[in-house]
């Protein structure tokens, strides 16, 4: 079993994160940007070594913008295949000030599905970008991706926290995921 409909009995909350919340989402935020920069430095110091000598003009940064955008639905809808894989369930998508976000209303995900799902975006369009990166040989493009990379890997920081808490926590976790709001439940003897 995946995932259940009702929070079984025993069950209580243990812990809940909300990135809507404005200290929550503002030291998420600010951690992500750091990782941005860190990483896209580290692309340009090894990958890109210097920005590309042709005359940059609007349609890169058209594309770069339209990449990063498209980049957080392809995110979202990446968590939000694999909840469908395991749950069947509706789907919730949605956007706030702090992330953009897909959960399983009222369902209580297991462990494994729910960290299966958390870590798949990160996983799966890491491997892509990085292979790009080192077959490309278009400067322009190798920067764009070097940015696209270091934006989709910081913007990961939530489900790295969020597969970080579920690793400690003992296989009978379950996991309301609301979108931007996470709740850990565990039975009342093993709360933690």
């Amino acid at each position: 079993m995946n995932y259940f409909k009702e929070l079984p009995s025993g069950y209580t909350e243990d812990f809940r994160i909300d990135a809507k919340d404005q200290k929550t989402g503002l030291i998420l935020n600010l951690l992500s940007l750091l990782i941005m920069i860190g990483l896209f430095l580290v692309c340009f110091f090894t990958k890109v070594k210097q920005f590309p000598t042709e005359e940059y003009s609007w349609k890169y940064l058209l594309y770069l913008a339209l990449l990063l955008v498209g980049m957080t639905i392809v995110h979202e809808l990446t968590h939000g295949i694999f909840y469908k894989i395991f749950t069947g369930q509706k789907l919730h998508f949605g956007f706030s000030w702090s992330c953009a976000y897909c959960g399983v209303l009222d369902v209580y995900v297991c462990k494994i599905p729910s960290l299966i799902t958390t870590l798949a975006p990160f996983v799966l369009h890491s491997i892509w970008m990085i292979v790009l990166l080192c077959v490309l040989q278009n400067q322009i493009w190798v920067t764009i991706i070097s940015i696209l990379f270091a934006v989709h890997t910081g913007g990961c920081l939530g489900d790295w926290y969020v597969s970080l808490l579920l690793l400690k926590y003992p296989k009978e976790v379950l996991v309301r995921d609301m979108g931007a709001e996470q709740t850990f439940y565990l039975k009342k003897e093993k709360a933690i």
